[in-house]
């Protein structure tokens, strides 16, 4: 029979081992947990997203597009220019869009300046029209209109005239009052001078 002092060295060799047992298998899962998982085998194990999802053999390259980029034509592709109507009444139409605006836009401060500045664009019959009301008296208090151009359409078209109707916003101010907003539209009547165009008559429609 084992004596006690063999006995006592028996147990504290078990545990001994046991002990170290412990130590290494903490020791080999640590090291395991910590060693990088390479992308084939993240998708073998499925816990991440392999990184063969999308690769050459099945992306196009060009397939996908930016998104904002911009439109481009292909090279070739015939451009389609105005004719030389088209752009005479895209000129007549801007011309009297032009004319809108400064006749429609003053101040009691400018001395009929809006008036002044109409006399080259006009024709002398509708000059002494409009020269007319430069003698009326400026009024006691003041006022601002601004006059904007909302759209303007064609309405007829020859050789040598064009009607066009144009559509506006206007905004006046007045001393002591809030803004007022109005649209109105006015029938433009041109005339061709040579290679210009001249307003011969207009209408406020109401």
């Amino acid at each position: 029979m084992l004596s006690l002092r063999a006995r006592i060295f028996i147990v504290i060799s078990l545990i001994v081992l046991v002990v170290t047992a412990i130590i290494l298998l903490v020791l080999w899962q640590t090291r395991r947990a910590n060693t990088p998982v390479a992308p084939d085998q993240a998708g073998e194990n499925g816990d991440q997203t392999t990184s063969a999802a999308i690769d050459n053999t099945n992306f196009t390259p060009g397939a996908v597009a930016e998104p904002g980029g911009p439109t481009t034509v292909p090279a070739g592709t015939p451009i389609r220019q105005p004719t030389t109507t088209e752009a005479e009444q895209r000129g007549a139409r801007e011309f009297a869009k032009v004319f809108v605006e400064r006749y429609g836009s003053y101040t009691t401060d400018n001395d009929f300046q809006n008036i002044l500045d109409l006399k080259p664009l006009v024709t002398a019959a509708l000059w002494t029209r409009l020269s007319s009301q430069l003698q009326q008296p400026a009024g006691s208090g003041f006022v601002s209109v601004i006059t904007a151009v909302a759209s303007s359409e064609l309405t007829s078209w020859a050789n040598a005239s064009a009607v066009v109707t144009v559509r506006t916003v206007r905004k006046q101010k007045t001393d002591g009052t809030a803004d007022v907003s109005s649209q109105q539209t006015i029938v433009v009547t041109l005339q061709r001078n040579g290679n210009e165009w001249l307003v011969d008559s207009f209408k406020i429609q109401p």
